[in-house]
């Protein structure tokens, strides 16, 4: 599985040689044009890169961007099997596929001081806190049908009787998050989720949804009353008119961080760093949280009425949980199996 692969990988990839990185300018990158590989997600947030980021990029550094879609558990295996010429120049991940690059030594060393506009970044979306340099945050949420389930107050309302309850597979960072949510709620922790699984068994009607789309479509055609989601993708469903309401349960919310990493054999890492920096300013977060993506640079500014729709402000920001995926990661193989095993069906 990824995590023990990855494992047997650390010492191959440690080894492979550091490129060194210099000035970002765009004269010393005017010289040539040269080809800039990307890994990033597809969907909309590739619409916002093509549309808002990537023309400019290219006149201001001579440059060609190729993006690579995926997601971190896609990249990363990619980077592990070839150390010495990693197949992106930079990738976007989540909070938790950057630990994992970094126990398996597939990023760059810190590269914070190349790196001007980090210093505006929340401390949560950056080094030391995470091993990335984070541009977005993410809050998961409780989205509800109203009609079926009032006010809810606890996670522990989605145990109501007569709910059909969305639950995130494991093999997604928010549905271990969610297991891990019922865990605790019933007497585990991170480190022992018998409790969270048998929490699920008394789910009287659990539907389990794979990814954001499938979760999105149960939660827009009513298949599901009640789930753990994004909170920015409750907001687009809400503005569509689908009847669903919000709501952040006492015991807390927890989210995640996105952002770029530079893996060490990245063949054009100076233009790595360039477009990183840009993934950092206040402009390209202003593009993308017209589509309610939440900046993570604590300048961006955001009209009134968008900003009631963000994870906005330092206080928004720092009331989100963060999982603690150095304790969760390792785990993840044997979870899953797990998982599968249970409720295959």
């Amino acid at each position: 599985m990824l995590a023990k692969k990855l494992g047997r990988r650390k010492l191959l990839a440690s080894a492979a040689t550091v490129t060194a990185v210099s000035a970002i300018g765009a004269p010393a990158l005017a010289q040539q044009r040269r080809e800039l590989v990307v890994g990033t997600f597809g969907g909309l947030f590739e619409k916002v890169l093509r549309d808002s980021i990537i023309p400019d990029f290219e006149r201001q550094h001579n440059a060609t961007v190729k993006l690579e879609l995926g997601i971190g558990t896609t990249f990363i295996p990619r980077i592990v099997a070839s150390p010495r010429r990693a197949p992106y120049d930079v990738v976007y991940v989540n909070d938790d596929e950057a630990i994992l690059g970094e126990d398996a030594g597939l990023w760059l060393p810190d590269q914070s001081s190349k790196l001007p506009s980090l210093s505006r970044a929340y401390d949560s979306l950056r080094p030391p806190a995470l091993p990335l340099y984070g541009s977005t945050i993410y809050e998961f949420v409780l989205v509800y049908n109203p009609v079926k389930l009032a006010a809810p107050t606890s996670w522990g309302d989605l145990w109501r009787p007569g709910l059909a309850v969305g639950v995130p597979h494991i093999s997604n960072s928010y549905g271990l998050t969610f297991l891990m949510i019922a865990a605790q709620m019933n007497g585990g922790s991170e480190t022992n989720f018998n409790p969270g699984f048998d929490a699920l068994k008394r789910l009287q009607n659990m539907k389990i949804y794979r990814g954001v789309t499938q979760g999105y479509t149960m939660l827009q055609q009513g298949e599901v009353d009640a789930a753990l989601f994004y909170y920015h993708r409750a907001i687009t469903l809400i503005d569509q008119g689908v009847r669903v309401a919000i709501a952040r349960p006492r015991e807390g919310t927890w989210g995640q961080r996105t952002g770029c990493q530079i893996p060490r054999g990245a063949s054009n890492p100076e233009l790595a760093l360039a477009w990183t920096e840009t993934t950092l300013q206040t402009k390209y977060q202003e593009a993308f949280a017209q589509q309610l993506y939440s900046p993570g640079n604590r300048d961006t500014k955001i009209d009134a009425e968008l900003a009631k729709k963000h994870i906005y402000g330092p206080d928004a920001v720092n009331a989100i949980k963060s999982p603690p995926w150095r304790v969760l990661n390792p785990q993840r193989d044997a979870l899953l199996g797990r998982w599968n095993r249970e409720f295959a069906s």
